[in-house]
């Protein structure tokens, strides 16, 4: 009888370590941890071109910002011309985006 113990504790304890230790997400985890991955990354792409809006139209006059915004298509910035109003609204863009990517658990990239 302890024969038979022993080898079905040593068995269970094999099987144990063989597949419960291993370490590998399951193809669920891993479809949803890509799936977050690239949502992370359009976020993180979308927050470059704000940044980008931002720095472009604080470095230049409200002249050339008005000009910028009256030739440039509507974008999902802003739909305004006038350099505040920009600066605002692109502003509000990003403080959206900076939830959205700590709602969805993104790293925030490190600037350098």
């Amino acid at each position: 009888m302890k024969q038979h113990s022993l080898l079905y504790l040593t068995l269970f304890g094999a099987l144990g370590l063989m597949t419960g230790c291993t370490g590998q997400m399951t193809q669920g985890e891993h479809i949803d941890s890509t799936k977050q991955a690239k949502e992370c990354r359009a976020l993180d792409e979308q927050l470059t071109k704000v940044n980008t809006f931002i720095e472009k139209v604080q470095g230049m006059s409200a002249l050339h910002a008005e000009e910028l915004g009256n030739t440039l298509p509507q974008t999902e910035i802003t739909q305004s011309s006038n350099k505040k109003r920009m600066l605002r609204d692109a502003q509000s863009k990003k403080t959206t985006l900076l939830k959205e990517q700590q709602k969805m658990g993104c790293k925030t990239p490190t600037k350098k």
